[in-house]
């Protein structure tokens, strides 16, 4: 027995050795000079920002832009116009200024808070890059994706990357224990005082466009409110009662409830004024009278809230024990505000008529390229998901 124990406790140790060497040859990513080839057009901090990452992001910065144009209703040919076009470069210069100062500023911070990116996390960031390559259709054609965003696949690392550092700092700072939290025992005691946790039967009195319901159909839901109100109130499990007549799709997909500030702030959004009051006036496991918005008819059941849930919320309950904002965009503003920005002459060179020269390979920053046709002011990429996220499948890269 002894005889074979040893070779098996050799073969784990072998293992546990290949591990760490395999490790050790796949270190975390890190954040990538873009083409130093390039002019330096900006300093951020001291770090010397080159043309070809600034370019890059203006593309997309425009490409942005035109697809919250887009979704509001206006046509990019705004662009057309000389004295409009003016006004949008100008807050196309200024807005990718500001996206390149979020980056470098998340690096800066990330390395200034010594932290580094788990295995768990750098492999996370790998299978969400090969997914959106599978998305794209291979390499290839996520090459050409990545394109007409102004993007190659370094800059799409660097800003895939800055999105784990995002996540990385926000946990420092405000996960448990959190480094810009007060002690756990006022959070929790500000978290009761100021959240309520609450389940609701929604009775809807509109149709499926929205219409409010009038006549015999209103009187109808009317009557099956007040059938629920009464079964409610009489003890009926509340949870069967959402389930059998609630119409409200949230409440399938958050069955705990909503957990709500004084305002109605959830973590999606605000509820209305009616429902907010009608809440906060109840105690714990007390049942509502019919509450009226312009959704239809709502018994609400005020819940024990959930403590569990408080690190969800710390920022926010933070902010409220010491009485200012102490969220991380509040403190991502704040570093924003405090870098040193600085420009060079060459920032004023790019612009929609040459800003691919910059991006594409081999020309160099103030060479005579060949942009493609209408150059950035054509494109018509857009964010991947069309809703106005900042960046392609990367999470959040830029405030």
């Amino acid at each position: 027995m002894k005889k074979k124990l040893i070779p098996i406790i050799a073969m784990v140790l072998i293992a546990v050795i290949c591990i760490g060497i395999v490790l050790a040859m796949h270190p975390a990513p890190k954040f990538k000079v873009t083409d130093p080839g390039t002019p330096v057009v900006m300093t951020v901090n001291g770090e010397e920002i080159h043309a070809k990452e600034y370019a890059s992001m203006m593309v997309y910065s425009k490409a942005y832009m035109d697809n919250m144009m887009t979704m509001y209703g206006m046509g990019t040919e705004i662009w057309d116009d000389p004295e409009m076009s003016a006004s949008l470069f100008a807050q196309l210069q200024d807005q990718t200024k500001q996206q390149v100062v979020y980056i470098h500023t998340i690096v800066d911070q990330f390395n200034k808070a010594g932290l580094k990116l788990g295995r768990d996390k750098v492999n996370a960031m790998e299978e969400q890059k090969a997914q959106v390559v599978e998305q794209q259709g291979g390499k290839t054609m996520f090459g050409i994706w990545l394109a007409t965003l102004g993007f190659d696949e370094e800059m799409y690392d660097n800003i895939l990357l800055v999105s784990s550092y995002v996540e990385a700092l926000n946990d420092y700072y405000f996960g448990e224990n959190g480094k810009a939290l007060p002690p756990r025992d006022e959070l929790l005691k500000a978290f009761n005082e100021n959240y309520i946790q609450v389940k609701h039967v929604l009775i809807s009195t509109v149709d499926d466009q929205g219409n409010a319901l009038t006549g015999d159909a209103l009187a109808e839901k009317t009557a099956l409110a007040e059938d629920v109100l009464a079964q409610a109130k009489a003890g009926e499990d509340f949870d069967s009662l959402i389930k059998t007549y609630g119409e409200d799709p949230g409440m399938t997909q958050s069955p705990e409830g909503y957990i709500m500030d004084k305002d109605g702030n959830t973590l999606t959004g605000t509820m209305i004024e009616e429902f907010n009051k009608g809440s906060w006036a109840l105690e714990v496991n007390g049942v509502s009278d019919l509450v009226k918005t312009s959704y239809g008819y709502h018994i609400i059941k005020r819940v024990p809230l959930d403590e569990t849930k408080l690190d969800d919320y710390a920022a926010a309950v933070a902010s409220i024990v010491k009485g200012e904002d102490v969220s991380f965009n509040a403190m991502v503003d704040q570093w924003m505000a405090e870098a040193q920005v600085e420009t060079t002459e060459d920032f004023d060179k790019i612009n929609l008529d040459n800003v691919f020269d910059y991006i594409l390979p081999g020309d160099g920053g103030d060479q005579a390229g060949t942009a493609p046709a209408g150059g950035a002011s054509s494109t018509d990429a857009g964010p991947a998901d069309g809703q106005g996220e900042s960046n392609p499948d990367a999470g959040q890269a830029a405030s």
